[in-house]
């Protein structure tokens, strides 16, 4: 699976959540274990307390990775990746190939979780909102550096 599709593939999983954001890529933000347990909490959501978990400190960074790798080798999932090492340095290549194991265990097993169509309406609605903003601070940003031009 490409880079490209394995990412949106993810995010297609990890929607639902409100403490969760879709992941920009496939290395940073990956570190607090918060996407690794959505993810998995779509065919498994028995086994991760998503509502409970937090990223605030390193010691909830390093529960939530515990969750989600164990949770994954139960299902069959090599453990390829350690929680330490994870929160130190996210290594993209060690992060796809994780990645692509858990699309090969998981691609035929039932969905037990999907995001509500409420949800998904806020989150396009909240990202429209987003986009809106940024766009309106860059245009305010291209006013004060330029001004208006006369010829």
């Amino acid at each position: 699976m490409a880079d490209a599709s394995l990412l949106r593939w993810c995010n297609r999983y990890t929607k639902g959540h409100d403490n969760i954001t879709p992941a920009s890529d496939l290395n940073r933000c990956w570190g607090d274990g918060l996407r690794f347990c959505a993810l998995l909490y779509t065919w498994f959501p028995q086994k991760i307390p998503i509502k409970n978990l937090s990223n605030k400190t390193e010691a909830d960074k390093i529960k939530n990775l515990e969750i989600a790798f164990t949770t994954a080798e139960e299902a069959g999932i090599d453990r390829l990746l350690d929680p330490e090492d994870i929160i130190l340095c996210q290594d993209t290549k060690s992060i796809i190939l994780y990645l692509s194991t858990v699309y090969e265990v998981v691609k035929t097993l039932p969905i037990k979780f999907t995001a509500s169509d409420a949800w998904l309406r806020k989150f396009d609605e909240d990202e429209q909102a987003k986009k809106l903003q940024e766009l309106k601070q860059r245009m305010e940003a291209e006013k004060k550096c330029c001004g208006s031009v006369t010829f």
